[in-house]
């Protein structure tokens, strides 16, 4: 080894044994993002079907309480609001309820929202069919006939 190499593993030994840990924190890959659909069901897929009709959804990450990201893939079809959203901490162990974002349907079609939390992102896929069509009506005359007598 370098005489700089062997220096970083002498100090990290000494800090080892003194029981004193380094200042910096290798960040984890996180954990996955749970999303929420408003039945109170987990899950990745929504359906929709009617021009302006929303669903809340709520996503969290155990043990995270920072911003969580969402965007849609086709606002055509379904826009999110907000485009991010800071999970509430619940207690002080860490844990979160997560964030609320709202989707709204726009036209007919598939979409999929992603959201993005710490080091983790979760997908759900919205399906909204909007059925739209005339409905007619025509009324007809009742026709009577007059016997002669």
């Amino acid at each position: 080894m370098t005489r700089p190499a062997v220096t970083v593993v002498i100090f990290a030994l000494a800090l080892l044994l003194a029981g004193c840990t380094p200042a910096y924190v290798v960040p984890s890959s996180g954990t996955a993002l749970t999303i929420t659909l408003p039945s109170g069901s987990t899950g990745t897929a929504l359906a929709l079907s009617a021009a302006n009709q929303t669903a809340t959804v709520t996503v969290g990450q155990s043990g995270y309480t920072g911003t969580i990201g969402a965007q849609s893939s086709n606002t055509a079809v379904v826009t999110v609001s907000p485009a991010s959203a800071t999970a509430a901490k619940v207690r002080d162990d860490s844990s979160s309820t997560g964030a609320s974002f709202t989707l709204t349907a726009v036209g007919a079609g598939t979409a999929i929202v992603t959201f993005t939390g710490q080091g983790s992102s979760a997908e759900l896929t919205v399906t909204v069919t909007i059925t739209s069509g005339v409905v007619s009506i025509r009324q007809e005359r009742s026709r009577t006939t007059r016997s002669a007598a």
